[in-house]
């Protein structure tokens, strides 16, 4: 680890898959929803799926309910169960062995993610990081417009590292977002992906991609320098 020292992940699909966490927030509003509308709770939750996979994430508490003939306000219901409950979520194998390898060597690390403030923390709650990495920020927290790509989370948690960009990296998996501050501000930027899954829709340029491709956590570690 001569070189880098402070390293940021990214949370979702980087750190634990975020399908886990739609489906433990489907379970919960399941449950809620399974006395509403007189059906089992995972006839429910079959329902919500089927609808993720046909309408996307945006609609699927619209079309249960209308599957159901319930009463399409229940909707506020469902985002409030779905953006509160306490996720049932886990790390990738490879991320807890990464982080602690890197706690070992004295890197710095950070979490810079987006979504909802409390939503990401309750992630971060149920995975244990917080006592694995030094800061977390998350961009909603920051203003409507800081969001990845922009640079304002980044920036932010680097300087609460005390961190250099030139003796950073940021480890992602979203090149339609995750690298192109990164890679104008000169850090280290490596891609996790995992199996065959295919790229965003946006993002194919030389600005967005990563430097280094890897199929695991484990594989940053040669890169990081050690």
């Amino acid at each position: 680890m001569s070189e880098i020292h402070s390293v940021l992940f990214d949370l979702d699909d980087t750190l634990y898959p975020e399908m886990d966490f739609v489906r433990s927030g489907f379970r919960a509003v399941a449950r809620c929803l399974s006395s509403r509308v007189s059906v089992p709770g995972e006839e429910v939750f079959r329902r919500m799926m089927e609808a993720l996979e046909r309408d996307g994430r945006g609609r699927v508490f619209d079309s249960t309910l209308s599957s159901f003939g319930a009463d399409p306000g229940l909707v506020h219901v469902c985002v409030h169960v779905y953006r509160s409950h306490r996720p049932d979520v886990a790390l990738f194998e490879d991320a807890l062995p990464t982080l602690r390898r890197l706690r070992e060597a004295r890197v710095r690390l950070g979490i810079v993610t987006d979504g909802m403030g409390a939503v990401q923390r309750a992630k971060v709650e149920a995975l244990g990081l917080e006592s694995l990495v030094d800061v977390v920020v998350v961009s909603d927290v920051l203003g409507p417009l800081s969001g990845k790509p922009a640079g304002d989370a980044y920036r932010v948690a680097l300087d609460l590292l005390g961190a250099r960009t030139e003796e950073s990296a940021y480890v992602g998996d979203n090149p339609a977002k995750d690298f192109l501050w990164p890679n104008a501000a000169g850090m280290l930027t490596i891609r996790v992906r995992r199996g065959s899954e295919p790229d965003p829709g946006a993002g194919d340029t030389p600005e967005h991609r990563a430097r280094h491709e890897v199929g695991g956590l484990l594989e940053i570690l040669p890169l990081l320098g050690g």
